[in-house]
């Protein structure tokens, strides 16, 4: 009786697991390849801001992502949006600051004075209203609203002289020409950016204005642009597979 060849049968074993070992491999890169991967999204958005240094993308992860009908993938997926300073626009947010500091107690001390002016034009009303109330001659009368004038004269003249000093105050303090809202000091800010971090793609720009909204106050962006900051995305994103590997498709 023959024997079987046990030579022949081991080569025949490991050429078959070789084989399936290659093909397991083959299917993993093939459904590795079929999917972008957190990697592949991280690289395309900071592609997205790949001439500017003072926009950085980090803490990438894809939470889910599904095949579309026209050959796309779509994606949902976290990030953050990191915005540094750039030098000039640093210097312009601090001077705009400390101007505004200067600023705000200035116009909190006028505030209060004109609201004191306010309550007493409200009390000579009052008064004026009790005391001819309880007269009882017409000449009383007479008196009671020249009392009024005179008093209502006095209160605008003090507020006259409440407006002229602020006036005064703030060209001393070569605060007369600042813009508090910080619409000015944003405007200049964004120029500078434009010039030293160009994005030249519509989801980069799209990203930016939410990274520094549009109906933030401009106080508001003024400090984003001139101290930097940090905006968290939950985005969904569409990808297509190239011959140059996973792309953004926007």
């Amino acid at each position: 009786m023959n024997q079987p060849n046990t030579s022949t049968s081991k080569k025949i074993t490991t050429k078959t697991s070789f084989l399936y070992f290659i093909g397991l491999m083959s299917l993993c890169s093939y459904s590795n390849a079929s999917t972008p991967s957190t990697k592949d999204i991280e690289k395309n958005l900071s592609n997205l801001f790949i001439e500017c240094k003072y926009v950085k993308v980090s803490n990438v992860k894809k939470l889910n992502g599904m095949p579309s009908i026209d050959g796309t993938y779509l994606i949902k997926a976290t990030f953050d949006l990191n915005i540094k300073p750039i030098g000039e626009n640093a210097k312009l947010w601090k001077e705009y600051s400390e101007n505004l500091t200067r600023y705000n107690l200035l116009e909190q001390k006028f505030k209060n004075e004109s609201e004191k002016l306010t309550e007493a034009r409200t009390l000579i009303k009052l008064e004026f209203e009790n005391k001819m109330n309880a007269s009882t001659s017409g000449e009383e009368r007479d008196s009671i609203i020249e009392w009024q004038d005179a008093e209502r004269a006095r209160i605008d003249s003090d507020y006259q002289t409440l407006v002229t000093r602020r006036s005064a105050s703030l060209k001393e303090a070569d605060l007369t020409s600042f813009d508090s809202s910080g619409n000015y000091t944003f405007r200049k800010q964004g120029q500078i950016f434009d010039r030293e971090c160009p994005i030249r793609n519509t989801l980069g720009k799209t990203l930016m204005h939410k990274a520094v909204p549009l109906f933030d106050s401009a106080s508001k962006k003024v400090e984003i642009l001139g101290n930097g900051g940090l905006t968290s995305f939950s985005y969904d994103l569409r990808m297509i597979n190239t011959e140059n590997g996973w792309q953004l498709n926007f």
